[in-house]
């Protein structure tokens, strides 16, 4: 048996609260993105000294870093993306991967998410005795089409039952590169007139000037469906 803890370096964020509902304790450890990162990291690391657990499995740079330099149990890191842009990634967080290739020997494991991800990362100096990658999935059992769902959605958005949908989830990030997107959506859309674009994650929606004024320079605004965040993936 095993016994689950999740600790976040920062907030609750969107699915703290779905988390506790299967009776898993959360901890929020109120780590600041700002210039206090630093000291949010000692703070943090003694948090993780005290921990009773048998293995801690972190998630991104910044808790990788934290968990092999201050844990006391052996350390998992996770590694979910490649290449990171000097211009659209934040210096926090490459500065961050350096200080975690200086460090990549301690974790008892690194798991990527993509044989691009290892590749990029050992191209840069990470080193550890066990790699492995394991993609990322989803259980099909749970996310699969579905036509009643599908029939209830174009009934929301007010699309004809004949119109085809092509769906994207993301949050609205510079590394997303929506203006490409957009780009492609406004091509499909000049080429067949029964096609909508379906967007949902953070931040995908209408108040997002910088996403409306990309919309509406490509002229589909009224083929283009804004969901915004979505718990409920599967009804999608």
């Amino acid at each position: 048996d095993f016994e689950h803890r999740v600790l976040s370096l920062t907030e609750d964020g969107p699915i703290g609260e779905r988390i506790r509902k299967l009776k898993v304790d959360v901890e929020i450890l109120g780590m600041e993105k700002s210039l206090a990162w630093f000291h949010g990291y000692l703070k943090t690391g003694k948090v993780l000294r005290k921990l009773k657990s048998d293995l801690l499995q972190t998630w991104l740079y910044h808790s990788d870093y934290v968990g092999a330099q201050f844990s006391n149990i052996p350390v998992i890191w996770n590694i979910q993306n490649g290449k990171l842009d000097p211009v659209q990634s934040p210096k926090t967080t490459r500065f961050v991967q350096r200080l975690c290739k200086n460090i990549s020997t301690k974790p008892a494991a690194i798991i990527y998410c993509a044989e691009e991800a290892h590749k990029v990362h050992e191209d840069i100096g990470y080193r550890n005795h066990y790699q492995v990658v394991i993609e990322n999935g989803v259980d099909q059992e749970i996310y699969k089409p579905d036509p009643d769902n599908r029939y209830k959605m174009k009934q929301e958005l007010g699309i004809s039952s004949q119109t085809k949908i092509i769906g994207h989830a993301g949050r609205y990030d510079a590394q997303k590169d929506y203006p490409t997107l957009i780009t492609a959506f406004e091509k499909l859309a000049k080429l067949k007139d029964d096609v909508h674009f379906v967007l949902c994650g953070e931040n995908l929606i209408l108040k997002n000037i910088e996403l409306l004024s990309l919309i509406q320079k490509a002229g589909i605004g009224d083929r283009i469906h804004l969901l915004g965040m979505q718990n409920e993936m599967e009804k999608v």
